[in-house]
């Protein structure tokens, strides 16, 4: 449920009003939960205090508009003051859901006093008040709120990159440029990006020993961007969205994006494969800032952990030189450059060889935390909160992404209540009994035959049965009404007078 209705950190810069996030792509199916008692479950999560409302209302198409009518009745009841305590609702991504349902309650001839508080509520334009503001884009919605503040799912930046078709996201409210070309590993001048950077980080040392082809296989080209562009502006992210593939491809992102960790002027020719020449060019590249070392350092450990076990890893030192080589050292796998890279490959190699001797010579001087690590992880810990596992592979096209995003969410809240789940009634006629008949011998080969006569006697020859093949019946057309069946125009009947029914009982 945290992930459907849950509150901000923001509060509204006019009001002064906290700021409540309802994200409908998670809405499970109705299918799975009974929403007759679902919807009264979503509504004891309302705020008792007044708030503001961003929904995000691209999920709603999936969801029947008669459950809408029903949230509303309740919404609108007169014991509770749940319309008194909205403030704003600002939605984003409209749908045909919310301007249906717009266009029935303004077209319905109910009570007087409901009928006001339903003119409130969608007739923005004849009030100076707005209390449903429409967002097309999240660019729109930055123009009301801090967008790098709220926690946004992976696939409402999937849905505003479709409905925009722009590249990147531009916001109207302030950003920080976290990474560029000045930024460093030293926690005292760029606390915030070793932050994401150390997050990052121990997510691929957690998770990265555990995967089949980390760093070789490239996560989704969209959702790697759309994570690193939350990184460089600060912004507040459900990890969870993401998959190991993808993150660990954010990770070597990162690391083109800085200095490199690994100067290939520093590599001496002619190169040799002993510990002593390794240890020589590792020196020179240790002998700058302790910051950039000690992140050289885990990551030659972390690609050391990966070969350690190439059942599962399915890496060798020299696979996991190869993919880490363009990010460590920022040479190009070009025709005309591949002298550098092979020379660089070679070394890195060595290096994850020999680092079972390595190791001890700086694991003291190298492997300790910063001294304000544990100060920044108290002030930004909720950024990278990891409810659940991070999902290790996820190859399944957008839609099916999203349906399993629904079913893990729709699975945690069947675990809290099992109340909500959709009962089934199944008919005696339905169950199949397993009966054990025993099968008969193949007789299909078995011809007439004939005893043995002292007589010979004529015997005529069975006809043959003449095959007549029947022509196909061609099935029979439903009839059509404006190009819907009787029985879909029959169900929106129904829904529309049920829907009535409620709307009358408000």
């Amino acid at each position: 449920m945290e992930r459907i209705f849950f509150k901000t950190d923001i509060e509204d810069a006019y009001s002064g009003l906290p700021v409540y996030v309802f994200d409908t792509l998670y809405l499970p199916s109705p299918d799975v939960i009974d929403y007759d008692l679902f919807i009264p479950t979503l509504m004891n999560k309302l705020p008792l205090e007044r708030y503001i409302l961003v929904m995000f209302s691209c999920g709603l198409n999936k969801i029947s508009w008669i459950h809408g009518v029903k949230f509303l009745r309740l919404f609108l009841s007169p014991e509770a003051c749940n319309f008194d305590n909205l403030h704003k609702i600002i939605a984003v991504h409209e749908s045909w859901f919310v301007k249906s349902i717009s266009l029935v309650l303004t077209n319905i001839s109910i009570s007087k006093k409901t009928f006001s508080k339903l003119h409130r509520l969608f007739d923005s334009l004849s009030r100076q008040l707005d209390i449903l503001i429409s967002c097309g884009s999240l660019e729109e919605l930055s123009n009301y709120v801090d967008v790098t503040r709220l926690k946004i799912s992976l696939n409402i930046y999937k849905h505003d990159a479709q409905t925009t078709l722009l590249p990147r996201l531009l916001l109207n409210c302030p950003t920080v440029q976290l990474i560029n070309e000045r930024t460093t590993f030293d926690p005292e001048s760029d606390p915030l990006f070793c932050y994401h950077f150390n997050q990052i980080f121990r997510i691929i040392e957690t998770y990265g020993t555990k995967a089949e082809a980390i760093f070789m296989k490239p996560g989704n080209r969209q959702n790697t961007e759309i994570l690193f562009q939350c990184i460089v502006r600060n912004q507040y992210i459900w990890i969870n969205d993401w998959d190991l593939h993808c993150i660990a491809s954010t990770f070597k992102k990162i690391l083109l994006t800085v200095t490199p960790l690994i100067n290939i002027e520093d590599i001496v020719l002619p190169m040799k494969d002993d510990l002593d020449y390794t240890l020589m060019v590792l020196s020179k590249n240790f002998a700058g800032s302790d910051h950039a070392a000690s992140v050289l350092f885990r990551i030659i450990d972390l690609c050391h952990k990966i070969v350690v076990n190439p059942e599962t890893t399915q890496h060798l030192p020299v696979s996991v030189a190869k993919c880490m080589c363009h990010a460590l050292t920022h040479e190009l796998k070009l025709q005309q450059n591949s002298d550098r890279v092979s020379i660089a490959v070679r070394y890195i190699k060595n290096l994850i060889q020999h680092w079972s001797r390595i190791r001890p010579l700086f694991q003291e001087r190298l492997s300790e935390k910063p001294k304000n690590e544990n100060r920044s992880e108290q002030k930004f810990d909720e950024l990278y909160n990891l409810s659940h596992d991070i999902t290790m592979d996820e190859e399944n096209t957008s839609g099916e992404e999203e349906s399993q995003r629904v079913q893990f969410n729709t699975k945690t809240i069947l675990d809290n209540d099992t109340t909500l789940a959709r009962t089934e009634t199944t008919s005696r006629n339905n169950i199949q009994v397993n009966s054990k008949k025993e099968k008969l011998q193949d007789v299909s080969n078995i011809k007439a035959q004939w005893p043995p006569q002292k007589y010979r006697f004529e015997r005529k020859d069975i006809p043959k049965k003449v095959e007549v093949q029947e022509e196909p019946q061609t099935p029979a057309k439903r009839p059509v009404v404006r190009g819907r069946k009787v029985g879909e125009l029959t169900r929106l009947f129904e829904q529309r007078t049920q829907a009535m029914k409620l709307l009358g009982a408000i």
